[in-house]
């Protein structure tokens, strides 16, 4: 049985290095969640049920105090670990009393500190005696692996999940964790996962790599090829329809765990160019290749042409930045504003 945990901290960074501190599953513990703050974080608890949540004392929309307060009111079996900044112990006393059953700096926090602090709750808890897992999942080990952790996952693993030739991955940055809405950015995979339920002849795997960006490792035949270009691109302008503004990124082809970081790494690189596709949620690695070296117009340099009176090279700047635009958007809705704007 494992002991499940939730993490509430407005801190980006922090609820990245507790996520990571430890291999959870292999300890006996589970997280199954985290939150940007506390008003979210009793959304999370309602919905998962953890048995402990470890919880900044400073945060927005609900402070940490009044977070504890409302935990023990309504959660009475949780419980609670504050993280603090503070070394004060009027804070300490004032955490403790609000309901908290313990209390942790967040400048000494480490593994092994880490690991002590869920044992002693864990055993607070009546009847709870979590079960440590040698071995950790294929998602939690990819998960590990594409965020630079240290890992044991093996390409015969990888292999034995993603059995065909090919691989791919479907991938985008979303920014939940720093606006608030990780929430939404479940029911996204939920979304994601129900779609490619129906697709038999593939293998799709959904992992929420960070808060920020989703990936969709997918695994088919070499005959395949064009059929899981049509299917990816049909469930990207689906979730476009439910999510208005999303923008993935179709990425290189490899043919094992060799290149999944690498495609993950370039795929990423390309998740800026959104400013320049704004026209479509979809997006092809290969094709941006070719634009993403020109992306930058120097109106300087352009400036200083016209002043000296260089005609034909301001000219031929300006037919490349039209170039770039026709590339990027399209010939039919360059021409289409050109003639609107020709005929005024």
């Amino acid at each position: 049985m494992y002991c499940k945990v939730l993490i509430v901290d407005d801190e980006y960074i922090m609820r990245q290095g507790i996520r990571h501190m430890i291999e959870w599953e292999k300890e006996g513990y589970q997280l199954v969640g985290e939150a940007a703050n506390g008003e979210e974080g009793l959304l999370m608890i309602e919905e998962h049920q953890p048995d402990i949540v470890l919880a900044d004392i400073v945060m927005p929309v609900l402070d940490g105090m009044d977070f504890a307060v409302i935990v023990k009111k309504r959660f009475p079996k949780v419980r609670l670990i504050m993280l603090s900044s503070y070394d004060d112990f009027e804070y300490v006393k004032k955490t403790l009393l609000s309901g908290a059953c313990d209390y942790i700096l967040k400048p000494s926090l480490n593994q092994e500190e880490l690991l002590g602090l869920l044992s002693r709750t864990a055993g607070m808890i009546p009847g709870m005696q979590p079960e440590k897992n040698q071995e950790l999942s294929v998602s939690e080990k990819l998960i590990r692996y594409l965020n630079g952790y240290e890992t044991d996952l093996k390409e015969g693993d990888f292999r034995q999940r993603f059995p065909y030739t090919n691989c791919r991955l479907l991938l985008s940055r979303d920014s939940i964790g720093q606006t608030g809405r990780l929430e939404e950015g479940m029911e996204l995979a939920h979304f994601i996962k129900d779609y490619w339920k129906e697709q038999k002849d593939f293998e799709i795997e959904v992992l929420n790599v960070d808060e920020e960006v989703c990936v969709m490792i997918l695994n088919y035949r070499i005959r395949d090829e064009e059929n899981m270009l049509e299917q990816a691109e049909q469930c990207i302008h689906k979730l476009s329809c439910y999510r208005p503004g999303s923008f993935w990124i179709y990425g290189t082809l490899f043919h094992g765990m060799a290149g999944l970081r690498d495609s993950y790494q370039r795929g990423c690189d390309l998740f800026d160019l959104k400013f320049y596709y704004k026209e479509t949620p979809f997006l092809c690695a290969a094709s941006a290749k070719k634009c993403k070296k020109a992306e930058r117009f120097s109106y300087e340099q352009y400036a200083e042409l016209l002043k000296y009176r260089s005609f034909k090279r301001s000219a031929q700047a300006a037919g490349s930045l039209c170039d770039l635009y026709v590339q990027l958007h399209g010939r039919g809705v360059f021409i289409k504003k050109y003639r609107k704007k020709s005929d005024l």
